[in-house]
Formats: C-alpha cells, structure tokens, sequence
C-alpha cells in the first residue's frame, strides 16, 4: 500500500442518484488497484467514530484541530 493507492481510492468514489432519483449515496467504480474503494471507506469510517476531541487528567476539555491538505 502506498500513498498513491490511498488517493485512488478516493477519487474512484462518486456521487449518484438512487434508483428513485430522489435522493444522493455515493458509489465506487471496481478497479483492479482499488477494488472497490476499502482503503478510501476504511479510512472515512475511521474518522467518522475517531474522537477528534481529548480530555484532559483534570476532566476538562481540550481544544483540538485537524489539518486537510
């Protein structure tokens, strides 16, 4: 796995309307490096549940930043 493969992932994931053209979900094309996206969906859900906020030994809050290049 490289960087690469992790940006690949990425863009192979695009936007589509459902079967009813009411509503948006997102699909992955299948490719042979890609499969169907896991890095890129690992990657979203790891962020998704990930706690971007931390609490210090005193109980109090901590401000917290993340950076997208």
């Amino acid at each position: 796995m490289s960087w690469t493969d992790l940006a690949h992932a990425f863009m192979t994931i695009h936007q589509t309307a459902t079967k009813s053209g009411r509503n948006i979900t997102y699909r992955a094309s299948l490719t042979n490096k890609t499969g169907h996206a896991d890095l890129a969906w690992a990657v979203m859900h790891a962020l998704d549940k990930e706690t971007l906020n931390s609490v210090d030994e005193v109980g109090e809050g901590k401000k917290s930043f993340m950076e997208i290049f």
